[in-house]
């Protein structure tokens, strides 16, 4: 009777040890709600000023906001010169903001936001040519990797590049780069949790075309700004700058009058926002993407997201509620856009604009 008894114990020991490594091995990046220290090391402009971009007083008041996480964004002709010897100023100053970050408890996703093959928002497009330049690009990992390796790995991830631009019928091209970088830093990093987006973008269209390896530590990042005339309404960059009525959430973006009042040579441009948005549109443009986690078993976050102040204050904070809504009831972690700047920052005229903090948390 002992014998069993201590057979029993014996087995049910090791079944929960057996159960416990079993979760470890699925143990995720835990974050939920976090910001991205925008316009401070994603652009090389404005050098001499980038220390007081990001202060450990920032750092602080985004900690007691209720943010547990980071996401930086880095240019690497701001990091490396063309040798890929790492410049010591930026150097030292992005080290001492990740280091405060680990004492206050910010986890951090260092996010390679552009390199000298690719950048979102230029014309530089190498890393997608064929043949593929991929281990150049890996060659700035390693750079990166030599920096960050040795945090630990529950307090600092990696992003392999954002917002990839892989040609329209080449989605494979961006696979290629992703699956050999999964692959690279693979060799050194074994636990280091991944994020990984999709092309064109890091949109919801293209997820359909992301290929990943069988890896328990990737995470899903995507990108949302839909409707687009209305979160960058009157931007210099985007085709809203030509539409000067009014934008509206919920519901139509732009109203029949104002769209009526359109040229006949502009309508075609602004067709998709004759669409009733809300809450439950918002979860439609998702919902694939709830999918595509639940049936790969992989986390997924929103990178990035956000609306400029141009458009109707109430509207916009009322969009804020109900994106991360969406998000915190499907179980979603999500990146606010962000820190500063291009009316998408969380501060107005040095003062924090504290709607816009209670609608996102």
């Amino acid at each position: 009777m002992i014998k069993n008894k201590f057979l029993f114990f014996f087995v049910l020991f090791f079944a929960v040890c057996v159960c416990t490594c079993a979760q470890n091995s699925k143990e995720t990046f835990d974050i939920h709600v976090g910001i991205n220290l925008s316009e401070w090391l994603e652009k090389n402009e404005n050098l001499d000023q980038k220390d007081s971009v990001v202060t450990t007083a920032i750092l602080d008041s985004l900690k007691s906001l209720g943010f547990d996480h980071v996401r930086i964004p880095i240019n690497e002709e701001v990091l490396f010169d063309d040798s890929l010897n790492v410049r010591p100023k930026f150097f030292e100053l992005l080290k001492n903001r990740v280091d405060y970050c680990q004492k206050i408890g910010l986890k951090v996703i260092i996010d390679l936001h552009g390199s000298r093959l690719f950048y979102f928002a230029g014309s530089n497009n190498t890393l997608f040519n064929e043949p593929q330049p991929v281990d150049v690009f890996l060659n700035v990992w390693k750079k990166i990797q030599e920096i960050f390796r040795n945090y630990p790995t529950d307090f600092l991830a990696y992003e392999c590049l954002n917002e990839p631009a892989a040609a329209i019928g080449k989605h494979h091209l961006w696979n290629n780069v992703l699956n050999q970088w999964i692959a690279f830093i693979r060799k050194t990093e074994k636990q280091r949790f991944l994020f990984v987006g999709t092309n064109r973008g890091n949109q919801l269209w293209t997820l359909k075309y992301l290929k990943l390896p069988q890896d328990n530590r990737l995470v899903l990042t995507l990108h949302y700004y839909s409707p687009f005339v209305f979160t960058h309404y009157h931007t210099e960059e985007a085709k809203a700058r030509k539409f000067y009525g009014n934008v509206h959430y919920p519901g139509k973006i732009i109203n029949d009058e104002d769209y009526n009042n359109l040229p006949d040579n502009q309508k075609k441009d602004y067709a998709s926002s004759r669409e009733y948005y809300d809450k439950n549109r918002i979860y439609k443009d998702i919902e694939a993407a709830i999918d595509f986690s639940k049936k790969n078993n992989i986390p997924l976050n929103f990178g990035e997201f956000g609306c400029r102040r141009f458009s109707n204050p109430e509207d916009r904070l009322q969009w804020f509620r109900d994106v991360t809504g969406v998000f915190k009831e499907n179980g979603i972690s999500y990146t606010l856009w962000g820190l500063n700047g291009a009316g998408f920052g969380i501060w107005i005229n040095g003062k924090l604009d504290k709607p816009m903090i209670e609608a996102v948390k």
